[in-house]
């Protein structure tokens, strides 16, 4: 046995000296590559379309002959699942949804404060990229499962690995389709997914239906020896059977956007066609020209205390660019880079630029009485084709949101409140599986699944409080989070709500898109944030969840980041006595200066008294 581990043991540490020493293709050139290449299939064997080779190419064997595929892996795209990676700033999580029992519950395999692992509330890898792979790029969790939770109904040995699929961003044409590829992956087909996607031939089959047919006949799909194949498009093929494809080394946005947009809705304002681009787009950049990487894929996310750990990307955060990072001798210490102009900000304050973040006044929708509902590729699948998406489409993210980031400036937020069941033990609260509410509170929730999303009152939470709390191994008592509040069932059947640590909102910074200067907050005057109704202190932020408004959490901007209410308003009530405090020093210092040049010359002429 020891000598097996041994030649194991051995084998791999080859395999990964083999890897750490292969030679990888590169051109140096900003000239594109042409791409006249032989596709490869898992085991690294050419593939001939010509013979109908039945297996998709891969991506980590074809593109991985030139490129450095385990490096690429490594990237901020694909790293998440990794615990040797830092977690970096807040970012957005993925939304686990459920109509039914009004699950809307923050997931993440980083260790964002706020968010929860899969595993922790009974999400397998497996049932994770099920759900989400639609904005995955592939690798991370769908290229490498962990076991936990089991779940016996993963089926990766028929689907294949969900490996990173390089021309979801760099396809320099418009081959790629992503809704071929999330038609594909709905369908458990994860290795057929890059050849169906770039349209290099038609799948078969799905793995869905060889599952749905095993289980219908009480086999084992796991067992089952059918599996989907390609039909190959002769017509993206040249004579010598390679694949002929448009790459581009930097991502379009339209690429960048499909995984990264947000919108703003209301209902019968805001509609897309009001919406403006991006100024820095609109300007003809895009965004690999801040957000750069090099092969490791590691993106510089641009916030700027992202230098306190990576010093080369302070250059290319806001400041950076326009300002100069105020260090080092070179030219980029200057700023301007890419023309980007120096701003003059006329007549404001330095102090402002200690406590407030370059997005607080630039960046997101303009700051109202009441914040914006939005929605967001990663939460409400935009860039995919749906008939059922509303204004009022779960889950119910707000924008701006001004709280201090991690560099304690003030930086506009998106949030999003969890909506949950879960179990209490020691103010410990515990999240439950939408499964498993429904098979421990199954009557309970039978009038609930006629109107999904709908508002429940304190009387159906108590039901479904009271159905589940006659189940066995609960682990503690049921309890229920939604609008920032925890419900809690008594002994006599009534149910109260306080607020709770485990209902907070989760929150991350936004930084697009970006308004111009003459858009900017606080261009109509100090009264845009120094006012006794500035939406940057007191804007009203009522918590969204599938509970009435009136039973909903309510909190002014100013205590969402733990500000001093009276102080603020005493400093804004200030301003309506700033044209006068104007007048009485300008005035002053007129008498003073008059005074100072009348005693002026009086001195002047005693000593000319004496000199004469």
């Amino acid at each position: 046995m020891l000598s097996v581990l041994g030649l194991c043991l051995l084998a791999a540490l080859a395999a990964n000296a083999s890897e750490a020493g292969k030679k990888h293709g590169k051109a140096d050139s900003r000239a594109p590559y042409p791409h006249r290449i032989m596709l490869l299939n898992e085991q690294g064997n050419g593939i001939n379309p010509g013979a109908k080779d039945p297996l998709p190419y891969a991506p980590a064997t074809t593109c991985g002959k030139c490129h450095d595929y385990a490096a690429i892996n490594q990237g901020w795209h694909f790293n998440a699942n990794q615990s040797n990676v830092s977690p970096g700033r807040p970012g957005e999580p993925w939304m686990l949804l459920d109509a039914v029992t009004r699950t809307q519950l923050p997931l993440s395999y980083r260790a964002w404060p706020g968010t929860f692992r899969p595993a922790e509330v009974g999400v397998s890898d497996w049932q994770f990229v099920q759900a989400f792979a639609r904005h995955m790029p592939g690798g991370g969790v769908g290229e490498n499962p962990t076991t936990q939770p089991a779940d016996p109904k993963a089926y990766w040995t028929l689907a294949g690995k969900l490996q990173n699929d390089c021309m979801i961003c760099h396809d320099g044409g418009n081959a790629y389709s992503t809704g071929d590829r999330e038609l594909q992956l709905r369908t458990m087909n994860y290795k057929f997914s890059p050849t169906r996607s770039l349209g290099l031939g038609k799948i078969n089959s799905s793995v869905r239906t060889i599952v749905e047919e095993a289980d219908a006949s009480g086999d084992d799909p796991n067992k089952s020896k059918e599996t989907p194949k390609v039909a190959w498009d002769m017509r993206n093929f040249d004579g010598e059977m390679r694949a002929v494809l448009n790459v581009s080394r930097a991502s379009s946005p339209s690429k960048c956007y499909y995984c990264h947009m947000t919108r703003q809705v209301a209902a019968g304002e805001h509609e897309d066609w009001q919406a403006d681009q991006d100024v820095h787009l609109a300007a003809g950049l895009t965004c690999t020209d801040c957000h750069r990487h090099g092969v490791d894929h590691q993106v510089v996310r641009g916030y700027e205390s992202e230098a306190a750990t990576r010093k080369e990307a302070a250059a290319l955060s806001c400041r950076g660019c326009h300002m100069g990072d105020g260090e080092g001798e070179d030219a980029l210490a200057l700023g301007g880079r890419l023309g980007a102009p120096r701003p003059v900000h006329k007549g404001i304050p330095p102090v402002h630029f200690d406590r407030l973040s370059c997005t607080a006044c630039h960046s997101g929708p303009w700051p109202n009485e009441t914040p914006a509902s939005v929605q967001t590729s990663f939460a409400h699948e935009l860039g995919l084709e749906s008939f059922e998406r509303t204004a009022e489409s779960a889950p119910r993210i707000v924008a701006p949101i001004f709280l201090r980031a991690d560099d304690n400036k003030i930086t506009p937020h998106k949030m999003v409140w969890p909506n949950f069941w879960g179990t209490l033990q020691s103010d410990k609260v515990t999240p439950m599986a939408p499964a498993k509410v429904k098979a421990v509170a199954k009557d309970a929730l039978k009038e609930l699944q006629a109107t999904p999303w709908a508002a429940l009152t304190n009387e159906q939470v108590g039901k479904v409080l009271a159905g589940m709390s006659g189940a066995k191994d609960l682990g503690g008592e049921p309890v229920y989070v939604s609008g920032g509040k925890l419900y809690r069932r008594a002994a006599d059947g009534k149910v109260s709500a306080v607020e709770h640590a485990a209902a907070k909102p989760y929150a991350w910074p936004l930084a697009h898109e970006v308004r111009p200067a003459s858009q900017a907050l606080g261009t109509r005057g100090c009264a845009d944030c120094h006012s006794s109704k500035s939406p940057i202190y007191f804007t009203q932020v009522v918590a969204q969840g599938p509970v009435a408004p009136t039973q909903a959490l309510s909190k002014a901007m100013y205590e969402l980041r733990d500000d001093n209410g009276l102080l603020a308003w005493l400093f804004a009530f200030t301003f309506n006595f700033r044209m006068m405090l104007k007048v009485i020093s300008f005035g002053s210092a007129a008498v003073l200066g008059g005074v100072l040049v009348l005693y002026g010359l009086r001195g002047l002429g005693w000593l000319t008294n004496r000199m004469g």
